[in-house]
């Protein structure tokens, strides 16, 4: 193999994201050379996303504000986001984090994939190269549909020419990348993350799987549904949804209080700080896990989890949870529904802290004990919502609000849903009604929330935030902060590169 020694073993290479300055700055600290296919599949598994870069967009979202009786104080780190600063980086901050993980998990798949193509294996081996490939085209895809979301302007077709990120497809030839990098076009990039996830799922198809932490021809098909609706590929974007939603099968939330009632518990108390949302039989629609800070934290390590930090989910998603059963009195009872225990709601006023806590955390995940669990990445609520959404756009009402229907029948009080049902057919806006659901259904999962209020340009209304000093932060509706600044150590490294505007 021409550039074997080039490739280090599984964990051994390592993308330094303490010390890097350039787009690639890799940091060998073993030198065993892989030779198998087996040993290939450990170099991508290393290559997996494993740090919850996405969280810290929600502070830019609707979906997050701040608790002002919290004694607390926003960290510098989070500020940055919750105020749209000029740039994402600290002062004096030359590596970007987000950037440099994601491109390590480029530089990765690019080595498996580079030599994959050069290895000669034996025939009951085909089946585990064609899956090991299939994986590290869907994680480069995965990759770069990020990086596209942060650093440049949602896709259209009328933006494909503009600049998006610099495009690297091979492990081959790093030093041509140590500086004077350039961007590539929104067209190119997106071209690149459609034919990787072409290429995934028809090497994936058919094949065995068993761990939700890699990818497999399902997930990659749920995540090819969520790429087309982004692309405004409507009838691709069913395509692939069709494929996830002929598998697999809704949890019904109506059995909570079965559940809770096996393990001796109220649904309130089932979730708690040992327990999250995600330790239900919910995880079974859960797709694809990621980002496990390592396998010892997990999602537990959240920055929305611990009860008297400062940022909390926003009252206005809160009261999304809790829909009247007649909208023109403000006193009628609300529809249940069982998502709204995903946020723990503290109404002990006995309890000393109980301002200092404030009256909601984030609880998908447990804060502490054995149920750690990664990150949600993928899941079959969303891949139903992106076919609700790509109906609606193509103007079949009917179509859209029977995948809200399939959602929200195994979501609410069974006794509530017929209330729910009459209450959507009546609604004139089918596309707002798929909306609101899918921030709902999606809050805090992978940053979906603040790529859809960017590519949502039509719908998009000016975001406000206030700090703990009452000042106030506004992101316009036409405002450039909505893109990521291009890091400091390509500004430094590629100073021809093209900033994005401010």
């Amino acid at each position: 193999m021409k550039y074997i020694k080039k490739i280090l073993f599984v964990s051994v290479l390592y993308l330094s994201l303490t010390s890097c300055e350039h787009l690639l700055d890799i940091d060998p600290v073993n030198s065993m050379v892989p030779t198998t296919v087996s040993d290939f599949e450990q170099v991508l598994l290393s290559g997996y996303i494993d740090s919850e870069f996405f969280m810290r967009t929600e502070l830019s979202t609707d979906n997050v504000e701040l608790n002002f009786n919290s004694s607390s104080e926003l960290s510098d780190d989070y500020s940055l986001w919750f105020t749209w600063a000029e740039s994402h980086q600290a002062d004096g901050e030359i590596e970007d984090r987000i950037w440099g993980e994601l491109y390590r998990s480029i530089y990765n798949a690019n080595s498996v994939i580079d030599e994959l193509d050069l290895l000669e294996v034996l025939p009951e081996e085909e089946e585990l190269l064609e899956i090991v490939k299939g994986e590290a085209h869907a994680v480069r895809a995965l990759a770069y549909f990020y990086l596209a979301n942060f650093y440049a302007e949602p896709y259209s077709k009328e933006k494909e020419s503009m600049v998006c990120v610099p495009l690297i497809t091979t492990a081959n030839n790093l030093t041509t990348r140590i500086q004077n990098n350039t961007r590539e076009s929104i067209g190119v990039i997106w071209k690149l993350i459609v034919s990787d996830l072409e290429l995934s799922s028809n090497l994936l198809f058919g094949k065995p799987f068993e761990s939700k932490f890699r990818f497999n021809y399902y997930s990659v098909e749920a995540l090819k549904s969520r790429v087309h609706l982004f692309m405004g590929e409507y009838d691709k974007a069913i395509s692939s949804a069709d494929a996830v939603i002929d598998k697999y099968k809704l949890w019904d939330m109506n059995k909570m209080p079965e559940y809770a009632e096996n393990k001796e518990e109220t649904i309130g108390s089932l979730i708690n700080y040992k327990n999250g949302f995600i330790n239900t039989d919910y995880n079974k629609e859960i797709l694809f896990y990621w980002c496990s800070n390592g396998g010892s934290a997990g999602a537990r390590a959240n920055i929305f989890y611990y009860s008297e930090a400062i940022q909390k989910p926003s009252d206005e998603l809160i009261d999304s949870y809790y829909m009247l059963k007649d909208a023109s009195n403000p006193e009628s009872d609300t529809i249940l529904d069982y998502r709204k225990y995903i946020y723990l709601v503290n109404v002990d006023k006995t309890d000393p802290k109980w301002k200092e806590k404030g009256t909601k955390t984030y609880k998908m995940y447990a804060s502490q004990g054995d149920n750690v669990t990664a990150y949600i990445g993928l899941k079959l609520g969303e891949v139903i919502l992106n076919r609700a959404e790509a109906y609606a756009r193509k103007g079949l009402k009917t179509e859209a609000l029977d995948d809200v229907k399939l959602l929200m029948k195994n979501r609410i009080l069974d006794a509530d849903f017929p209330v729910y049902e009459d209450l959507i057919n009546a609604e004139e806006d089918v596309l707002g009604r798929v909306l609101l659901e899918r921030r709902k259904e999606t809050a805090f999962d992978g940053g979906l929330r603040w790529l859809d209020i960017r590519r949502l340009v039509d719908r998009r209304t000016e975001l406000v935030h206030t700090d703990k000093e009452q000042n106030k932060y506004v992101l316009k509706v036409d405002d450039p902060r909505y893109v990521l600044q291009i890091p400091r150590s390509e500004q430094k490294f590629s100073p021809n590169m093209e900033l994005n505007p401010r």
